[in-house]
């Protein structure tokens, strides 16, 4: 079990078995797919991503993207980071494109959203399918608060 800890705060605790590494030093490495859930457990104990980009050592991006895995498996709500509208405008402009690609989306976009935004909202798109059809207009307004 791994404490994630912010000064003398315990966030969560983490269930990380330790992979040894095949370099021939008795090294350990953590498990793949540790450092996401770490920045998700500093996220969900408060911290802000630039926060949690600061106290781990990493780019804002890193962690955007880290935090992006978790709303494709809908461990976190696209509400979180996207507005009802934004949503609506990112599935109609996709919807709306020849080639479907992030970058053809944010050329199209331009700077009305981020690619974290971008990437957050596709990841959004992809839980809902895996679970159901639907339209951006069918989400309930509770998880849109």
């Amino acid at each position: 079990l791994q404490k994630i800890r912010y000064g003398d705060e315990t966030l969560c605790t983490i269930d990380l078995l330790p992979i040894y590494s095949n370099s021939g030093k008795d090294s350990i490495k953590k498990p793949k797919g540790s450092s996401p859930k770490e920045s998700l457990a500093y996220f969900l104990g408060g911290k802000s991503i630039e926060e949690i980009a600061q106290i781990r050592n990493l780019s804002k991006t890193t962690i955007e993207k880290h935090l992006s895995e978790f709303i494709k498996t809908g461990e976190l709500e696209i509400a979180r980071f996207l507005s009802r509208e934004q949503l609506i405008l990112i599935e109609a402009t996709f919807n709306s494109l020849k080639e479907k690609s992030l970058t053809n989306l944010k050329n199209s976009l331009e700077n009305e959203v981020s690619f974290a935004e971008l990437r957050m909202a596709l990841n959004h798109f992809a839980y809902l399918d895996s679970k159901t059809t639907y339209t951006v207009n069918e989400l309930s307004p509770e998880t849109m608060n």
